[in-house]
Parts: structure tokens; C-alpha cells; sequence
């Protein structure tokens, strides 16, 4: 399962080795300028969009590694089986969001986090 950290600079999701193999990307890097917005999904591949196609690696409801696009945009995901995750959107980047199958247990703390740089990102402007 990819490993994310978020290093108060960027958003780093970190692909182990079957991912990588998968994706093409050893690590997925977001600035911290580009993140626009958080939320907790309960079941996460609810969020997929549909007629979708993939550049990795793709299962319906099963797995999907890599960029899932349509003509309304295109996002990075890292899915495992449903279950929960973090719908993490972007601003002024080439992808919309990054989807993220993380057990509630990683999710919550890293929402925490993202919601905190986000707020202060906008009692900045």
C-alpha cells in the first residue's frame, strides 16, 4: 500500500513496488499550493467517476492504480477494495483530485492536517 506523508511543503504518496509497476511513478508529488480542498468518503470508489479511462491499472470496485480520466477531468488514484478514504481536490494542477483508499485510522489525521494547511492558505490572501 503507497505511503503518504505530507512534509508541511508537499503532499508526497509514496508507491511500493507493485504500484510502481503498475503506474510508472515511483513517488506522486503535490505542492502544498495546489491543494485546494479535503473531505473523508466513506466508501471511496462511490467517488470514481464514471465511463473512465485508466492509464495503469484498473478493476471495478477492486483496484485502480494510476490516472483515471474523462472528459470532465482526470485524477490520480491509488484505490484498493471499498472502503473509506480522502477526496483530496486540486487547484492549478494537470489532475482535479487524488483519490486515496486509506484506512481510517491514516485518513483522519492527514484530513486533519490538509484542512489546517488549507485554512491557513486562505486567512493568508
Amino acid at each position: 500500500m503507497a505511503h503518504v506523508n505530507f512534509d508541511g511543503l508537499n503532499l508526497r504518496i509514496t508507491l511500493d513496488r507493485p504500484e510502481r509497476r503498475a503506474v510508472h511513478v515511483r513517488e506522486f508529488v503535490v505542492p502544498r499550493a495546489h491543494i485546494a480542498s479535503v473531505r473523508h468518503a466513506p466508501d471511496i470508489w462511490d467517488e470514481v467517476r464514471h465511463d473512465i479511462g485508466v492509464m495503469g491499472l484498473g478493476f471495478p470496485r477492486i483496484i485502480l492504480w494510476g490516472t483515471a480520466w474523462n472528459r470532465w477531468g482526470k485524477d490520480f488514484c491509488i484505490l484498493h477494495k471499498p472502503g473509506p478514504g480522502l477526496v483530496i481536490g486540486l487547484a492549478d494542477h494537470p489532475y482535479e483530485r487524488v483519490l486515496l483508499s486509506l484506512p481510517d485510522s491514516q485518513a483522519w489525521p492527514l484530513f486533519a492536517r490538509l484542512r489546517e494547511i488549507i485554512a491557513e492558505s486562505h486567512r493568508a490572501r
